[in-house]
């Protein structure tokens, strides 16, 4: 193998493994706002304060 083909094969695993991780970066950010959402829906309702005073979104009407 040439030294040009072994740059070429470790710039293609960087670059896939850098996309794999942007994935999961994303992923793991989504979750984590979902969880800070429910934390926050948590606390008002154990500590008795309206959502509005948390600057929660209200929850939609229908069925759950």
């Amino acid at each position: 193998m040439s030294e040009n083909d072994a740059l070429m094969k470790a710039l293609a695993d960087v670059s896939e493994r850098r996309a794999a991780l942007e994935a999961e970066y994303e992923r793991i950010g989504a979750e984590l706002a979902k969880l800070r959402l429910a934390e926050n829906a948590l606390r008002a309702i154990v500590e008795d304060t309206p959502i509005e005073d948390l600057g929660l979104p209200r929850p939609a009407a229908g069925p759950a």
